[in-house]
C-alpha cells in the first residue's frame, strides 16, 4: 500500500514514541550531583569507546584496536562498518559521543520502522483496514512473560526496580535480551542491524538478489551474530529452492555469491581475529551460558507460535502455504533462529541469547498473522457486533502488554537514574582533568572500573581494567587492582607508568612513595606514578 511520505513518516514517528520517551526519562533523571550521560544500558558506552579509537587512530584505516587494553601497541584487528561511520562523524562534528549514538540510533530506529511495515505489507497485504493495528502489533507486541512471571512468582519487592524485576523474572536479563522486535529499537546499534535484517528480507520478496548481497555482507561485518545467523538461515533457504524445489525465480549464481560472501566473514572471525592473543582470552570470556530456557521462550513465543498454529491448522492449509517460496524462507527463519538460540544442545554455548532480539518472534508473527486477519475480515462479521471492538481491544492489549510494562517500568528506573549510566559531578571533574593531562602512554588505573569505563569513551588514556567482559583478564587485573590499592604489586604491569585514580579516603596504595599528586576534589586523588 502507498502512503503519502508526510502520513507515511508520521506513523514512522508515532510508532517510535515509546524509544522517545525512554531517552526522555534517561535524560530527565534527578538524584542529587548525578548526571546522565546519554547511554541508557552498559555496554552503550563501548562503541564509542571504539570509535574513539578511530578518531585516535586516523593513520590506522578503517580496522581500530581494542581500547580496553593496557597495551598502547595493540594491534588494529577489529572492524565494524558502522563504527568506522561513527569515528568519521566524531572527528568531523567534535559532538558529545553519546548524543552522536542517540542521532544514529534515532536515524536507523526511524528506518527500520519503515523497513518492518514494508515488509509486514509485502508478507500480510491482505490486512485491510486492520493494516496500522496490525504493524503497531508486530513492531510492539510481545509475548506472556510478564503475565506469566507474575502468575508463578508474583510482585514483590520494597523499591521499583525490585518490583519490575520480579515482573519480569521469566524474561531473560530482566527483559533486556529482546525476545520481541520492537523493544530492540531502543538500542542503536540493534535498530542498525534489524534494518539491514528486513532491507535484506524486503530485498528477497522483490527478487532483487544482487542488491541483497552487499546488505548482507555489511550485515555481517557488522555483528557476528546477526550477520552469521543472517547468512547460514538465507542460505539455507537459496539451497532448498535450488537443489530440492528446483525453483527457477532464483539466479544460478546466488548460492555460490552467498557463499563468496561467508567464506570471508568467517575467516575473518574464525581464523583473522582469533590469532590475536588478547581476542582469544577475551573469546574465552565471552564463553557464557547466557541460555534462553524453555520457561523463557515459551511465554515469550506462545501468543505468536499459537497464531502459526492458527494458520496452518491443517495439512492442507500446511500444504499451500509452503507452496511460496518467501514462506518457505520464513519457516527456515523461525527454525534455524530458535535453534541459534538454543545451540548450547549441540556445542558449547557462545551467549545463545544474543541470537534472540526478537528474530524468531518476527517469523511466528508473519506466519500466523495472515490467518487472524482471515478471521477479521470473513468470519468475524458473523459474531455479535458490540462485542467484537471488546475481542480486539483485549487480544491487543495483551498483546502489546509485555513491551507496555517493561517500558513503563524501565523509564521509571531511567527517570530515578537506577538504569543507566551515570556520573557524578566528581567524576566528570576526574575525566575532564584527565583529558588535560598528558597520556604519555601511561596505564590509567582507577579504584572504581566504572570511571575507567568512561575514560575509555571521554579521554585517551588506556585502562588497566575496566569494562567487565572486554578487558582482557579482567577478574585477575581486579584481584590485582584491589591488591595494589591495598599496599601489594602483583602484577609487573602495575610497575611502569600508572596514573592512578583514587577514592580521597582510600587506603595508600602500594606505589604512594613513588606518585606525584596531580589533582584532587570532594571524591578522588590523581597520582602520576613511576614517571
Amino acid at each position: 500500500m502507498r502512503e503519502p511520505p508526510l502520513i507515511r513518516w508520521s506513523i514512522n514517528l508515532v510508532l517510535a514514541l515509546p524509544v522517545v520517551l525512554l531517552y526522555i526519562a534517561h535524560y530527565a533523571g534527578t538524584r542529587p550531583g548525578m548526571v546522565a550521560l546519554g547511554f541508557i544500558q552498559y555496554d552503550q558506552a563501548y562503541y564509542m569507546a571504539n570509535a574513539r579509537e578511530l578518531v585516535e587512530h586516523e593513520s590506522l584505516g578503517p580496522a581500530y584496536p581494542l581500547p580496553f587494553s593496557a597495551d598502547y601497541d595493540n594491534k588494529a584487528i577489529y572492524f565494524q562498518p558502522q563504527v568506522w561511520v561513527l569515528g568519521q562523524l566524531w572527528r568531523i562534528m567534535d559532538i558529545d559521543p553519546a548524543v552522536l549514538l542517540i542521532l544514529f540510533g534515532a536515524t536507523f530506529c526511524l528506518l527500520a520502522i519503515d523497513m518492518f511495515r514494508r515488509v509486514f505489507d509485502a508478507f500480510i497485504p491482505q490486512a485491510g483496514r486492520w493494516r496500522v493495528p496490525g504493524q503497531l502489533a508486530f513492531i510492539w507486541g510481545g509475548g506472556l512473560l510478564c503475565a506469566a512471571s507474575i502468575f508463578s512468582h508474583g510482585i514483590h519487592g520494597t523499591t521499583v526496580r525490585a518490583r519490575l524485576e520480579s515482573m519480569y523474572a521469566l524474561d531473560p536479563g530482566d527483559g533486556w535480551w529482546f525476545l520481541n522486535l520492537g523493544r530492540n529499537l531502543i538500542l542503536p546499534f540493534e535498530a542498525y542491524y534489524h534494518y539491514l535484517f528486513f532491507a535484506v528480507l524486503l530485498l528477497l520478496l522483490r527478487q532483487r538478489y544482487m542488491a541483497a548481497l552487499p546488505v548482507l555482507a555489511l550485515l555481517a561485518f557488522s555483528h557476528p551474530f546477526t550477520g552469521m545467523a543472517a547468512l547460514l538461515v538465507i542460505l539455507a533457504w537459496a539451497m532448498l529452492e535450488q537443489w530440492y524445489i528446483r525453483a527457477s525465480a532464483m539466479p544460478w549464481w546466488f548460492i555460490p555469491a552467498m557463499i563468496a560472501v561467508l567464506v570471508p566473514v568467517g575467516l575473518y572471525y574464525g581464523v583473522w581475529m582469533v590469532r590475536d592473543s588478547e581476542h582469544r582470552i577475551l573469546m574465552q570470556q565471552w564463553t557464557l551460558e547466557w541460555l534462553v530456557q524453555a520457561k523463557s521462550f515459551i511465554p515469550a513465543y506462545s501468543l505468536v507460535g499459537l497464531m502459526a498454529l492458527l494458520r496452518l491448522r491443517t495439512p492442507s492449509r500446511t500444504l499451500t502455504f509452503l507452496r511460496s517460496p518467501h514462506q518457505r524462507l520464513l519457516v527456515i527463519w523461525a527454525v534455524l533462529n530458535f535453534a541459534f538460540e538454543n545451540h548450547e544442545f549441540a556445542v558449547t554455548p557462545h551467549q545463545p541469547a544474543h541470537f534472540t532480539r526478537g528474530y524468531t518472534w518476527s517469523a511466528l508473527f508473519l506466519i500466523g498473522a495472515p490467518a487472524v486477519f482471515e478471521i477479521l475480515a470473513g468470519r468475524w462479521k458473523r459474531g455479535p457486533s458490540s462485542l467484537r471492538p471488546l475481542i480486539v481491544s483485549g487480544a491487543m492489549l495483551l498483546l502489546l502488554s509485555d513491551n507496555v510494562l517493561w517500558f513503563y517500568g524501565n523509564a521509571r528506573l531511567q527517570y530515578r537514574m537506577e538504569r543507566g549510566l551515570h556520573a557524578s559531578r566528581d567524576q566528570l571533574d576526574v575525566l575532564d582533568e584527565l583529558n588535560r593531562s598528558s597520556a604519555d602512554r601511561s596505564i590509567l588505573l582507577c579504584k572504581d572500573p566504572l570511571l575507567a569505563y568512561f575514560a575509555t569513551v571521554y579521554t585517551s588514556f588506556r585502562p588497566y581494567h575496566s569494562h567487565m567482559y572486554n578487558t582482557p583478564w579482567f577478574k585477575e587485573r581486579s584481584v590485582h587492582a584491589e591488591h595494589f590499592f591495598h599496599g601489594a604489586v602483583t602484577d609487573p604491569l602495575l610497575q611502569g607508568r600508572l596514573i592512578v585514580v583514587g577514592e580521597r579516603d582510600s587506603l595508600p596504595f602500594a606505589s604512594l612513595g613513588r606518585a606525584r599528586p596531580l589533582y584532587e576534589n570532594a571524591s578522588y586523588r590523581i597520582w602520576a606514578v613511576n614517571e
